[in-house]
């Protein structure tokens, strides 16, 4: 077993890529974590299309350390097959040095001109201070019962289950929490209510977004019945051929409890399959996650988003029964 993986250990895999070892224990911080799941997927050759939320992620890890706002410090990455390019980390915020097989790179804080004299308004994301309270409310028994949490984050979470376990079939519900506040368990319970049978579909903006999920789902599921063998829970590039078939027959035999997807996938090439759950009473939940990027992204920059209204009615339409529709919305 190596070390547990620190910002130390993040900044030595990335110098000697392909040389040194990714820690197998989970890292205690979210944003490391992350990166450490991303680094050992790259390191296994699949998905390789991750580069735009490893700088990103990258970028929060070395603006959160004093000696990376206050220095001129830089460190080394890889030029290799998965990672951003020069153009791609300047994009992301980065100055960069291009070397003959690496490149060196430091990240610069976002200054919103615009804005005068408060340009630098976003500093404080990044000195974790702490400008919102937590207040853990007393779980009720289904909570508790399904996710083993013995309390919700706060009373939106609380209002928010409680209203899509009590929804009547076929009412959209959306639900605009506060980052942080848990509305993946809103894509995470319908499954587990349910049952085998069942497919729940949950539509998320980005492949680290709907691996992450999936790993989280998949703990649930298997915490039920240790020797199931569970299908694929999130479809995206990064999967092979004999993976998307297990995905397909998941789906139409029903052992497929929730797929995590991006709109794209959801609009072309499982639309298919999804009308025929629906139309067999299959489908029972859909979960659009980080809702208001319909808007906010939709006509140039991903067009599938606009196209997520037509097929939400679509399998409404087709359904035998269906209970809810809900719409996850991110604020500060």
């Amino acid at each position: 077993m190596t070390a547990e993986f620190d910002t130390a250990s993040l900044f030595e895999v990335c110098a000697g890529w392909g040389k040194s070892a990714i820690s197998d224990q989970v890292a205690g911080d979210a944003v490391l974590e992350s990166m450490r799941q991303i680094l050992l997927r790259l390191s296994k050759n699949a998905p390789k299309n991750l580069a735009t939320d490893l700088a990103a992620l990258y970028r929060q890890v070395l603006l959160r350390r004093p000696v990376h706002r206050t220095s001129n410090e830089r460190v080394r990455v890889p030029i290799a097959t998965g990672w951003p390019d020069a153009r791609q980390w300047r994009s992301a915020g980065f100055e960069v040095i291009e070397n003959t097989d690496s490149l060196s790179i430091r990240a610069k804080l976002p200054r919103l001109d615009f804005l005068a004299a408060q340009a630098d308004l976003f500093d404080a994301a990044f000195t974790d201070q702490l400008v919102r309270r937590y207040h853990g409310v007393a779980a009720d028994p289904v909570f508790h019962r399904l996710l083993g949490l013995p309390q919700y984050t706060g009373l939106g979470q609380r209002e928010a289950v409680r209203a899509l376990v009590q929804l009547p079939g076929g009412v959209a519900m959306i639900a605009d929490l506060p980052t942080g506040s848990g509305k993946s368990v809103l894509a995470q319970m319908p499954p587990l209510m349910m049952g085998p049978g069942f497919l729940t579909l949950a539509i998320v903006p980005t492949i680290a977004l709907a691996i992450d999920q999936a790993d989280r789902m998949a703990t649930l599921l298997q915490a039920e019945d240790p020797n199931r063998t569970l299908p694929p829970l999130s479809y995206h590039s990064g999967l092979d051929e004999a993976q998307r078939k297990d995905v397909w027959k998941a789906i139409q035999d029903g052992r497929q409890r929730i797929l995590f997807i991006s709109p794209e996938g959801a609009t072309s090439s499982l639309r298919a399959v999804l009308e025929g759950a629906a139309s067999e009473g299959r489908l029972s939940h859909i979960v659009v996650d980080e809702a208001h990027l319909v808007i906010g992204w939709g006509n140039g920059f991903r067009p599938a988003f606009q196209l997520l209204p037509a097929l939400v009615r679509g399998l409404q339409r087709l359904a035998v029964v269906m209970r809810s529709t809900t719409f996850c919305s991110s604020r500060r």
